[in-house]
């Protein structure tokens, strides 16, 4: 399947946002996961026709009892969306594991979901690709 890795006109604490998409690419007024409205910053964008995944890198603090050297570097995703049509067919892990490589490659500390307002998705983190929870809304997976 292919993936595309890009930025996107927009930033989240400061850091470029990227997006990787799955699947051919699209504009992003054009997907159903996360409609695109008028004046959204994603206007003229593309995203993948399978999904995609919105991310920024962070340094983070962690608790000890997750890292022991306190402060890391992990690509912290915002946004997952996989459009309709491909959804419960392994697509999240197709472009999970695309981050992982991702973060490996850039030397990155771990990976980090942020914004999980879908607890089904907090739990599939946490139970199937062995995330830790860090509040309500953050899981952290650390990768050395």
């Amino acid at each position: 399947m292919e993936s595309h890795l890009f930025y996107l006109p927009q930033k989240v604490d400061e850091q470029q946002v990227s997006r990787l998409a799955l699947g051919p690419l699209m504009p992003s007024e054009y997907r159903r996961t996360f409609p695109v409205f008028v004046n959204s910053p994603e206007l003229g964008t593309k995203t993948g026709t399978v999904g995609f995944m919105d991310f920024i890198d962070r340094r983070v603090t962690l608790p000890q009892s997750i890292s022991n050297r306190g402060i890391v570097d992990v690509i912290s995703v915002m946004t997952v969306g996989i459009e309709p049509g491909y959804q419960g067919k392994e697509y999240f892990r197709v472009m999970h594991d695309e981050l992982v490589r991702l973060a490996l490659e850039e030397h990155k500390d771990g990976l980090m979901f942020v914004s999980l307002g879908n607890k089904d998705l907090k739990r599939k983190l946490i139970v199937k690709y062995d995330y830790v929870p860090l509040s309500e809304k953050e899981v952290v997976k650390m990768l050395k």
